[in-house]
């Protein structure tokens, strides 16, 4: 009878070690799948898109560039100039010479390039500037919002001021053409 209740004690003792094996399998399990749904998006910015005669080079528009490197589609919903969401001016940027719509779903490793024109960004820049919703010596920040409400933050190197002084003619972001 004692031989009964050491054998039953040693089985209860394995079931324990094996459900918690199993739990943490699970977990482990729950852990990895999660990397799998990431949402990720690399943003380009290029402000050197424009019109080149023989004399000068003249500013048109600048082109966001965004990357889909995840591994689920997203789907996009606005791009914000500023870094506090309620703040922000929703830019009104092109897709092919239209207005993209709303939402847009990026694939897998699709690419997405939208254009924005010059002047509407210098506009927006101005007023965020006389509300001091952003600083002259500050980077600017793009943020670009998804349909979820997730947001993506990206920071360009130039500053306000840059582009208030290139738009004068003060300063050159871009190589000057030599004749």
């Amino acid at each position: 009878m004692e031989e009964i209740v050491r054998l039953e004690i040693w089985a209860i003792i394995i079931s324990v070690i094996s459900a918690i094996a199993t739990f943490s399998a699970v977990l482990v399990a729950l852990w990895n799948s999660k990397q799998h749904w990431k949402k990720n998006i690399y943003m380009s910015f290029i402000n050197n898109a424009g019109v080149i005669n023989e004399k000068n080079f003249t500013p048109e528009f600048l082109e966001i560039i965004l990357f889909n490197a995840g591994n689920v589609k997203i789907a996009l919903s606005s791009i914000f100039l500023n870094s506090k969401k309620e703040n922000s001016i929703t830019l009104p940027f092109e897709l092919e010479y239209q207005l993209w719509e709303k939402p847009y779903i990026l694939d897998i490793g699709e690419t997405l390039m939208l254009n924005l024109q010059f002047d509407i960004f210098i506009s927006s820049l101005k007023g965020q500037l006389k509300t001091q919703q952003i600083k002259e010596n500050k980077p600017i920040v793009f943020l670009v919002e998804e349909l979820s409400g997730k947001t993506f933050k990206f920071k360009i190197t130039h500053t306000p001021l840059d582009y208030l002084n290139w738009e004068k003619g003060e300063v050159c972001l871009f190589p000057k053409i030599i004749e």
